[in-house]
């Protein structure tokens, strides 16, 4: 059974850069005891997206849609440039270490922060400069996917589900899914999340992808007196 735009398709999936034996990622719990790479703050589930909707690498998302199967497992080799785009070297920046001390920074190898609102990692800190690599750290590299689907969930209300599991992991949403719309309940994580202004149209894409464009959508935020409190308090803060 092929795979088409639009499809919720749940999978699980263990990658691979290039010809390592060893995975650098899985969603499988399993593999991750066995091959020593397990993560006790990840949540070990299958990976649900929506086809056509860019939640994953092009690459990935190209092979699902031109040679992808509902039901048979596959593998998949994705060069650099369908996945997290080849090494770009002015992406490497010598920052003074005064512009570290005036934010009380203190850097150190290895150190992952936002440096003008890029994700870098510090790579080498000397002689009063500090070297940032903004690259993906997977820029560069070619990628293996090992793909087992679990399931192209059909039933409307199954699909607005899927897509909240994925964009809430925590759960602690509410839905109401009608014939026409949608109401969901923010989660109090995401109302304090200094990010969810950016977040919240992701959330809208992401339930358009699943549920179509006809329906109405509401998103339902709600703040008791105790959370306006804390709310002020947290940015008094800052």
């Amino acid at each position: 059974m092929s795979l088409q735009e639009g499809d919720v398709l749940r999978f699980d999936y263990t990658l691979y850069i290039d010809e390592e034996k060893k995975p650098l990622d899985t969603s499988i719990e399993a593999v991750a005891n066995e091959q020593g790479i397990h993560n006790d703050r990840k949540q070990y589930k299958p990976l649900t997206i929506v086809l056509g909707r860019k939640q994953v690498i092009p690459g990935l998302e190209n092979f699902l849609l031109e040679h992808g199967d509902a039901k048979e497992p596959q593998t998949v080799t994705i060069a650099p440039g369908d996945a997290y785009g080849e090494r770009d070297p002015a992406k490497v920046k010598d920052v003074p270490m005064a512009q570290f001390r005036k934010q009380k920074i203190q850097p150190q190898v290895g150190l992952e922060l936002n440096f003008q609102g890029e994700r870098g990692v510090i790579t080498r800190v000397a002689g009063g400069r500090v070297r940032l690599d903004m690259n993906h750290d997977l820029a560069g590299k070619t990628l293996r996917y090992d793909i087992v689907p679990q399931a192209v969930i059909t039933d409307a209300t199954e699909k607005v589900h899927a897509v909240l599991e994925n964009l809430f992991p925590v759960g602690g949403y509410e839905v109401d899914v009608q014939d026409d719309s949608i109401d969901l309940t923010i989660p109090d994580q995401a109302k304090f999340d200094q990010q969810w202004a950016m977040h919240k149209f992701r959330v809208l894409t992401d339930l358009r992808g699943a549920a179509g464009f006809d329906k109405t959508i509401r998103l339902i935020e709600t703040y008791p007196g105790d959370e306006a409190k804390a709310v002020a308090h947290s940015h008094e803060e800052e």
